[in-house]
């Protein structure tokens, strides 16, 4: 299997889950009750079924391999909902992964600077950051970055695994 079937696919895997995550946030906001009775009546708000569609044909884009399609589609979908963290992570991928690297970081930095992020999100921006900046080929910058997070999650596995790659290709 080539590298970009399986990134898509890991890819398509975690959109899924954060429209779940999306859907379940929504409702459990209270900011869904009303939406969840127009549901009920067949009736569901115009934003939210823009946001729908949209992310929907973003991931139709990225099964028919039209990466530059999907990023307009996730795009659309960011700006309409621009509190959730998850989607600026995935965007910041998919530009990675189409060679945009500088947008992935300037994304990825941009949501490092959120005052009330979790520890969660927080581990994944600065992972994705790392790779970021191995992408450019940034590797003292990857390195530090790598570093800084196992100093603030020493348990996290990935980037001691990718500090060791960088060490292996420094050598």
């Amino acid at each position: 299997m080539n590298a970009y079937l399986i990134a898509g696919i890991v890819l398509i895997l975690f959109l899924l889950i954060l429209l779940f995550l999306l859907k379940k946030r929504f409702i459990s906001s209270g900011r869904g009750n009303h939406l969840e009775k127009a549901a009920k009546n067949g009736r569901a708000t115009e934003k939210q079924d823009t946001l729908l569609r949209s992310y929907f044909r973003g991931l139709s884009y990225i099964l028919s391999n039209e990466t530059d399609r999907a990023l307009v589609e996730f795009i659309k979908v960011a700006q309409m909902s621009s509190d959730t963290s998850e989607i600026y992570l995935a965007l910041g991928q998919l530009f990675r992964n189409t060679g945009e690297v500088d947008r992935a970081i300037r994304i990825h930095r941009n949501l490092l600077l959120r005052s009330s992020l979790p520890d969660d999100i927080t581990l994944q921006t600065m992972f994705e950051i790392g790779l970021d900046y191995k992408k450019a080929g940034l590797i003292e910058r990857a390195g530090r970055t790598f570093e800084e997070l196992h100093e603030k999650f020493p348990t996290y596995v990935d980037a001691l695994q990718e500090l060791g790659g960088i060490y292996e290709m420094c050598r």
